[in-house]
């Protein structure tokens, strides 16, 4: 049996691609006064913190020193509050010895964050090889007892605040890992989850948004459906090392707002942008107008309707191609996903129906009649948004499959 074959077979086999996963992620337990849908920006310092806030995010995801890297981390937390912002900061700096008093009922803290992504090879021939697995499948990864002890320290001293642990997507989507035995470990050594998974910016006609929901669904059965949240890519961030074409590009406005909806019809309590330009000259936020123009719009949505999309329930429905063919694994994939989040009482409902390819722009209805038009459209009329994508070999056929899932 060929490799491409065998892919091609487990893809059509495994029951996540057509039954989206449950159980589905728990709702978030915080306080009153924080948000109960996160939408966060990561690692930003506070130069930037006025472009968060006027593009709708609530959360700062990591504390960052600043390009000259000389911002405390009571500065940048003084900074935050004043902005009216909340915060998630790694762990291995808010209780480090250079942060002696860390305030454990700091009303916007929201969570604390083990070190990023556990699951990179970081094998070196350097000093730090002794924290990282030393043969076997996961060969260079973050040691599993390093987070389980640090867990249990950061618990014992705020049993209330969360843990959060961010997986690099790539590692967890892979269809030939089914079994999660390196990720568990790090998953039980944490309360939430997260995952970055940049599809655009890593392989613009190789990867498919549908990564995004795929990843989910198998960290949420991996981690019997702890709260889920995924980064969502806004910005070239010039992975390849050409900023002028290559494989890899910034997202449009309508595949940056797809990706969006698409971790949140998949659980997500929140999503967390990543607006850097890594190569190229490092830039903390490299996103276009039209970009944040759509993104503004769309937590705006979001906000005014946070509250039914935490605790409201979701139907999430699927359409495949017609006919797919073992010849091309792709066409497994949904084209097209519809999902809709309605209230408690039954008497107010959300729907979004989703593009997978990215190419047009999520089509919001059911919103309340007395919204305005914005809330209504889900977004303001916008050339920016509707023109023309660059097209992707993401399948773009519409035949729709009967049937739905029911979650929470």
């Amino acid at each position: 049996m060929t490799r491409a074959f065998a892919l091609s077979l487990l893809l059509t086999t495994l029951p996540a691609l057509a039954q989206p996963v449950q159980p589905q992620n728990k709702p978030l337990d915080l306080p009153k006064n924080q948000p109960r849908i996160l939408l966060g920006v990561d690692a930003q310092s506070p130069a930037t913190f006025d472009k968060v806030k006027a593009i709708g995010a609530n959360t700062l995801i990591r504390f960052d020193p600043g390009p000259q890297k000389n911002i405390t981390l009571e500065a940048w937390l003084n900074e935050a509050r004043r902005k009216e912002l909340f915060y998630i900061v790694q762990g291995t700096v808010f209780f480090s010895d250079k942060h002696p008093k860390p305030n454990l009922t700091d009303p916007q803290l929201i969570a604390i964050a083990q070190d990023d992504e556990p699951d990179l090879n970081r094998w070196h021939n350097g000093q730090d090889n002794p924290l990282r697995v030393a043969e076997g499948r996961f060969k260079g990864w973050t040691k599993p007892e390093i987070l389980e002890e640090l867990y249990a320290d950061w618990k014992k001293r705020a049993p209330k605040i969360p843990v959060i642990v961010n997986f690099a997507g790539q590692h967890v989507s892979n269809p030939w890992y089914v079994d999660g035995a390196g990720h568990k470990p790090y998953i039980a050594a944490s309360d939430w989850v997260s995952f970055d998974w940049y599809v655009r910016n890593n392989h613009a006609d190789r990867y498919f948004i549908n990564f995004i929901g795929w990843t989910m669904d198998k960290l949420t059965r991996w981690s019997e459906g702890k709260p889920q949240f995924a980064y969502i890519e806004c910005s070239d961030q010039v992975l390849d090392g050409d900023a002028n074409g290559g494989i890899g590009r910034g997202p449009t406005p309508a595949e940056t707002t797809t990706q969006i909806w698409h971790a949140l019809a998949h659980g997500a309590r929140g999503v967390w942008l990543f607006p850097q330009r890594i190569r190229g000259g490092f830039d903390y936020w490299a996103i276009t107008p039209e970009n944040e123009k759509a993104i503004k719009e769309t937590f705006a949505l979001i906000k005014q309707h946070d509250l039914l999309l935490a605790e409201g329930t979701r139907t999430l429905k699927e359409e495949f191609p017609a006919n797919p063919t073992h010849a091309d694994p792709a066409k497994k994939w949904p084209t097209w996903e519809e999902v809709t989040w309605t209230s408690k009482d039954g008497k107010q409902t959300l729907t979004v129906k989703i593009d997978l390819a990215g190419e047009k722009a999520p089509e919001i209805s059911g919103v309340p009649p007395t919204a305005s038009p914005l809330q209504r459209a889900g977004r303001a009329a916008s050339p920016a948004i509707d023109q023309p994508t660059p097209k992707t070999k993401e399948p773009g056929a519409r035949p729709r499959v009967p049937g739905s899932t029911v979650f929470d």
